[in-house]
């Protein structure tokens, strides 16, 4: 009859500890369904956003396909022991060298015309 008694304790005290162990398991799942949830809808806006600027994009493309004019340049050398600042300015300027020929000076001012025909 005692160890009748001391199994049934026992069983009730493994039962206890199981459902301590569950609930916590349940705040656990609920916390990572949570985050899941989160993350899905993150994933869902930027999904959205991501459309819509390739719409926007394709729009651009489409409007101005063919009329605009790209100026490009090589790069000039690297000088030996040049900081990065002084190369990109050199680099800048070898672009603003290129376009300046197609730059008109007056009197006060320069003016560098871009026509993009409609």
């Amino acid at each position: 009859m005692e160890t009748t008694a001391y199994a049934l304790i026992a069983i009730f005290c493994l039962l206890f500890i199981a459902a301590i162990a569950l609930l916590s398991y349940r705040e656990k799942y609920a916390k990572v369904n949570e985050r899941y949830t989160d993350l899905e809808a993150r994933l869902k806006a930027t999904d959205i956003r991501m459309c819509n600027l390739a719409a926007e994009n394709n729009a651009l493309r489409e409007k101005y396909d063919g009329r605009i004019k790209v100026l490009s340049s090589n790069n000039p050398e690297r000088r030996e022991a040049e900081s990065d600042a002084g190369y990109a300015r050199r680099c800048r300027m070898s672009i603003g060298n290129k376009a300046a020929q197609h730059a008109e000076i007056g009197r006060h001012n320069t003016v560098l015309r871009i026509y993009i025909n409609p």
